[in-house]
């Protein structure tokens, strides 16, 4: 699969939004993305397209962390959104389910 220079930059910004912004911040930068880039693009956007672990590595629920590989590695939104709700709680069980309905 091929991005085009916006579909990467707003894949990054969306991507990048919880680290420094609020989850309504990424709600709004998901809905954009939505509209600019590509449906593929938004997929690979929300579930990545290869596992960061491999079965040797002692992790639960290695299933639950994808990347995008054609992004340096990046972790995928619903990776970043499973992290952030059972390791840092900064987002809750209802803000991760909000996100993952946007299918």
């Amino acid at each position: 699969m091929e991005l085009t220079t916006d579909e990467k930059t707003h894949m990054i910004s969306v991507l990048s939004t919880l680290n420094y912004n609020t989850f309504e911040d990424l709600k709004n930068n998901l809905n954009k993305a939505k509209k600019i880039i590509s449906n593929d693009s938004y997929n690979l956007l929300l579930s990545g397209d290869s596992p960061i672990f491999d079965e040797t590595v002692n992790v639960k629920n290695t299933d639950k962390y994808k990347k995008i590989s054609i992004l340096e590695g990046r972790w995928c939104l619903e990776s970043q959104l499973f992290y952030h709700l059972t390791k840092t709680k900064k987002i809750t069980q209802a803000e991760y389910d909000e996100i993952m309905k946007l299918h």
